[in-house]
């Protein structure tokens, strides 16, 4: 008797599982004829290439001008000419979607480079080991515009079902019956033709200043609550030729960054090679500590940082271009995963979180997020419930990145935001675990494996790790840092 309770009990259970699942097995149970993608950014590129798997048509709007071979920075992206770090995880991942990203990276002149072997890091007052880690941190180093178009070139060339509408503005979206069928858009710079699209699938990936909001309330919708953290960032770029990267015992490094440490400095910056073989030197600052963007002034800032390997650099490097700025206000959210929304709608990347770009998390979010919309597709998910399965399983991923980058900025004094007192601690755990990594390459591992997506944040809390930090909390473990640039990386 007992045994057939149980197994009534297990059939029930199934099938209330069963019924409350978005996840369906039928493959041709829902229409999948025609996806549009609103922007053609990293975001949009790395959903439309998923999206091209499973839909007969994917259809991609782009606003600005261009091709599948422009190699400029763009009027939509207006920081795309300030260096760009695409993590270890959005690397790895981009490379599955597009297996000829590596060769046409080199053949463009990418530079390969070892993240933290091939970097002098200063951060916070002091320099942190150079590490090789068996290759797991390498990377390529080139400008925004060039991985972007190699990236869109690739899509293009590779999926036949792809069209990019160049020069065409989405102007709102279709709804009926509480889902979104299409979208409304202008071509060229007619903006009083309005032309429709239908599809089975609308993705917003247009970046930061996504209209969305507006058209949802256009609908009747309520648009999503706003959470922003103002840092008041600026950027000042400028390339150079002939930049010393020679350290004292010979030895030299590809990459050299300086992390100010708050509440009391505000100035960082960042030294990158480029396809082109010159050096892109990005300078930034924090609470308005602004500058004007003219090479006086951005000489005068090297001379400030609390380093001088990048004026000793710079001392016979020749300026390619003129420096040129951009000012961002701050990190913002607009928080769908509480909205009411139509179905067969989803907004990713910058347009759903949109961080503070120095601590360079946005395009790997942007594909992580490209990836759960792939995994949900692989399960059959109802197109009626993707969106709200989307948020419920990108939440946690978001709110980690989210709280990184807008805690990490609340520590200067005139950073403008709500604190989060969790938010803090993990910021503070993570950036002594970081520092205790100069002289431990273990501790250093782990921290650089968050940053990179490639760990959960979780990992920072191994035994081994934990002990580490109380230690030193506690004055057991002292934080020793070498006083001049680590001249050579080590093997781990």
């Amino acid at each position: 008797m007992s045994f057939l309770v149980y197994v009534l009990f297990g059939v029930l259970a199934f099938l209330l599982i069963k019924k409350l699942s978005p996840v369906k097995k039928d493959p041709n149970k829902y229409p999948r004829s025609i996806a549009v993608v609103i922007g053609s950014s990293f975001s949009g590129i790395a959903t439309a290439r998923v999206l091209s798997d499973y839909y007969e048509k994917v259809i991609i709007f782009e606003r600005d001008a261009l091709d599948a071979k422009s190699v400029i920075p763009r009027r939509g992206v207006p920081q795309g000419g300030h260096i760009h770090v695409l993590l270890i995880k959005g690397l790895s991942i981009l490379k599955e979607w597009f297996p000829n990203l590596s060769s046409e990276l080199l053949s463009h002149g990418a530079k390969p480079v070892d993240f933290f072997g091939d970097q002098v890091l200063y951060f916070e007052d002091q320099y942190l080991g150079r590490w090789h880690m068996n290759g797991k941190f390498m990377s390529y180093a080139c400008r925004r515009p060039l991985l972007e178009a190699i990236g869109r070139n690739e899509l293009l060339k590779t999926r036949k079902n792809v069209e990019l509408k160049s020069q065409c503005t989405v102007c709102s979206l279709v709804e009926k019956d509480g889902k979104i069928t299409g979208v409304e858009y202008y071509s060229g710079l007619d903006n009083e033709s309005v032309l429709s699209q239908s599809a089975d699938l609308v993705i917003d990936c247009s970046g930061a200043k996504s209209q969305t909001p507006k058209f949802l309330e256009k609908l009747g919708y309520q648009p999503p609550r706003t959470e922003q953290v103002s840092s008041y960032l600026q950027y000042v770029t400028c390339f150079f030729k002939n930049l010393d990267t020679k350290l004292p015992n010979g030895n030299s490094f590809e990459i050299f960054s300086v992390f100010a440490k708050a509440p009391s400095a505000t100035r960082s910056c960042w030294v990158f090679p480029t396809e082109t073989g010159d050096y892109q030197v990005m300078l930034g600052s924090m609470n308005k500590d602004y500058i004007q963007p003219d090479i006086t002034s951005f000489m005068g800032f090297v001379k400030s940082l609390p380093t001088p390997l990048l004026r000793n650099a710079l001392e016979n490097a020749t300026p390619i271009t003129e420096p040129y700025e951009y000012r961002y206000k701050g990190s913002i959210r607009q928080m769908y995963m509480e909205c009411k929304l139509p179905s067969r709608f989803i907004v990713v990347g910058d347009a759903f979180s949109s961080f503070t770009p120095i601590w360079g998390q946005g395009i790997t979010l942007a594909v992580l997020e490209a990836k759960e919309i792939e995994n949900l597709l692989k399960l059959n998910c109802s197109p009626d419930l993707m969106s709200q399965q989307f948020y419920k399983n990108v939440t946690t991923l978001a709110q980690g990145a989210w709280d990184l980058a807008t805690q990490g900025d609340l520590k200067w004094p005139k950073t403008e935001g709500k604190k989060s007192a969790i938010g803090t601690l993990l910021n503070n755990y993570f950036t002594i675990t970081f520092k205790l990594g100069a002289n431990d390459p273990f501790l250093f591992e782990v921290a650089a494996s968050v940053m990179h997506m490639m760990k959960s944040p979780l990992e920072l809390f191994r035994p081994y790790v934990l002990f580490s930090v109380i230690s030193y909390a506690l004055g057991f473990k002292k934080m020793t840092s070498p006083q001049s640039p680590p001249f050579a990386s080590k093997d781990i």
